[in-house]
């Protein structure tokens, strides 16, 4: 986190040269790493629009535009997360703890726009739902079935969860990414997801036993 507030500091002053040369290094040494994330997230945004136009056709509406940029952020998402996870090991730097705007103005990539606040928003919803099961909200919001929760903990938001099914299968596949010792942002979300997938598991022995 320090190491991410000097990075912030250094971009208060973008134009210095000092600025510049710390920056330049950092990419330098993630160099393979950032054409790879460029390009795939260049290609998932892509492969969307071209979805949603053959879904919808040329006249889609403004919910299929406003889904079709719910599944682009959610997919962005998938992607980069893991290389900026991978990255904040080897640069010794939590990126995730940048701004979205100082992420991408360090990376130098335009394409990472917006996946700072999906980052936010994944820890916000597991977190929520965690607090939801703990404090006894009622269904369909609250995941408070086995079935509902199993659901949502495989990638699929189960019958009367209104979060895009996108983000939740994004969230189920970061949840077996690589861990970052580097990473707040890793340590909350897998703390949250961590807790949800115990409490599944304790629902399914329980109902087991009640079976038998």
């Amino acid at each position: 986190r320090m190491r991410a507030r000097v990075a912030g500091e250094l971009l208060s002053h973008p134009h210095s040269s000092f600025s510049s040369l710390v920056f330049a290094d950092m990419r330098d040494a993630i160099e393979e790493e950032l054409d790879a994330m460029r390009s795939e997230l260049e290609r998932v945004e892509a492969e969307v629009r071209e979805r949603t136009l053959r879904e919808r056709g040329e006249e889609a509406d403004s919910a299929s535009y406003l889904h079709a940029l719910r599944t682009i952020a959610a997919e962005k998402a998938r992607v980069a997360i893991p290389y900026l996870l991978s990255a904040s090991d080897e640069l010794e730097l939590d990126l995730l703890e940048l701004s979205d705007a100082h992420l991408c103005s360090v990376l130098m990539a335009d394409q990472l726009r917006g996946v700072k606040g999906e980052a936010v928003a994944m820890v916000r919803s597991v977190e929520r739902h965690r607090a939801e099961i703990e404090e006894g909200h009622d269904p369909p919001s609250c995941l408070r079935s086995t079935s509902a929760l199993s659901s949502f903990l495989s990638g699929s938001p189960p019958a009367g969860l209104e979060e895009d099914p996108s983000f939740v299968s994004a969230m189920s596949a970061l949840s077996k990414s690589d861990v970052c010792a580097s990473s707040r942002w890793r340590c909350d979300f897998d703390q949250h997801w961590a807790w949800l997938s115990s409490t599944c598991a304790e629902w399914s022995k329980l109902e087991a036993r009640i079976r038998q």
